[in-house]
């Protein structure tokens, strides 16, 4: 039997249309070379989440605008939800054009702000980034619900600038520019977290509020009017009456 080593198929890099290069991105190390830099816009092939996820999270750390800010497109078959609510679309190329506008745009809010982030801390740097991203796509940043999450939501742009397991440093960015007043709020929604890992992940259950005990049933409550004695049903019954345990009184009705 003959065996014949098979070869890769030859993967497209780029799409040109219409004087904009769309650059086909697989892994982070892509972004570093001298054509990631000059292209318009980057169309991530999806395969897996974590891929994406760690490509996305190499650009927007990038230093320099024409990097962190520049288009970024996900091309694939069932790509997760959370990507695309961190990207600008789902690349189709059959709608090249509609993407080409999209691309158009950013490029033109871009074009306004400096190269790069220069003389800010870490915190002002990121908060600056993502007030950068929110303009350049005239949109507002909005949290979304992320299973991965410590808090239990993500948010767009902002979580690729922070470490796994630093939402709350995120949240407390926001905060910061809603004081300074970058941003507006808007209530959303309302989430319990732990008071000492600040963790969404929480296990509610109902105990005793004496010995903590789970074994609990649930019982009627009775409030005698006449003497204000209130307590479960069981202490008032006597075989087949109801009579109250602080004053004897039968009880003759309930409600």
């Amino acid at each position: 039997m003959l065996l014949r080593r098979l070869q890769p198929r030859h993967q497209q890099e780029a799409l040109q249309y219409r004087g904009l290069t769309f650059k086909y991105v697989q892994s982070a190390h892509q972004l570093h070379d001298e054509e990631a830099r000059r292209c318009d816009a980057i169309v991530i092939e999806y395969s897996r989440a974590e891929q994406a996820d760690f490509v996305l999270g190499e650009l927007r750390r990038h230093d320099e605008a024409l990097m962190y800010l520049k288009p970024v497109f996900v091309k694939g078959i069932r790509v997760a939800p959370h990507l695309l609510k961190q990207t600008d679309g789902l690349f189709d190329s059959d709608n090249v054009q509609s993407h080409a506008e999209v691309v158009a745009d950013i490029q033109e809010r871009t074009a306004e702000m400096p190269e790069r982030i220069v003389g800010l801390d870490a915190g002002d740097a990121m908060l600056l980034k993502t007030t950068q991203y929110a303009y350049s796509r005239q949109i507002d940043i909005v949290p979304f619900r992320d299973r991965h999450s410590k808090v239990g939501y993500a948010i767009p742009f902002l979580s690729y600038l922070l470490d796994s397991g630093e939402e709350n440093a995120a949240l407390d960015l926001l905060e910061t520019g809603v004081k300074r007043e970058y941003f507006t709020t808007q209530l959303l929604d309302r989430v319990n977290l732990c008071h000492s890992c600040s963790s969404s992940y929480l296990n509610f259950r109902e105990t005793c509020t004496s010995c903590g005990s789970i074994d609990l049933k649930a019982e009627d409550i009775i409030h005698h009017f006449r003497c204000a004695y209130v307590g479960p049903m069981s202490d008032f019954v006597r075989g087949d009456q109801l009579v109250c345990p602080k004053c004897d009184k039968g009880l003759r009705h309930i409600g």
